[in-house]
């Protein structure tokens, strides 16, 4: 599927750039540590782990196979539980 091959490069990209942001603000942090930057510094670190740990979920779910594109709705996930509920019966 074309789609979920340019998705899954879209994710690894923003994985790749958020990975790279939670990096420079981990360097910060450890420069701020015993400053009065310092909290500021932790908070921005949390958030960029967070971030992290959203792109990389994203990242996951595009590789499952059970993707089905950004724009796929609830009738395309019935349609694909009813071809399986008809195999079944």
């Amino acid at each position: 599927m074309a789609t979920a091959s340019l998705e899954h490069e879209r994710a690894q990209r923003r994985l790749g750039v958020a990975l790279v942001e939670q990096r420079r603000l981990r360097d910060d942090y450890t420069a701020a540590v015993g400053t009065p930057a310092e909290l500021g510094a932790d908070a921005a670190l949390h958030a960029a782990d967070q971030e992290v740990a959203a792109r990389d979920a994203w990242l996951k779910w595009v590789d499952d196979d059970g993707y089905h594109g950004l724009n796929a709705g609830p009738f395309d996930l019935r349609s694909e539980l009813e071809d399986a509920l008809g195999q079944i019966r």
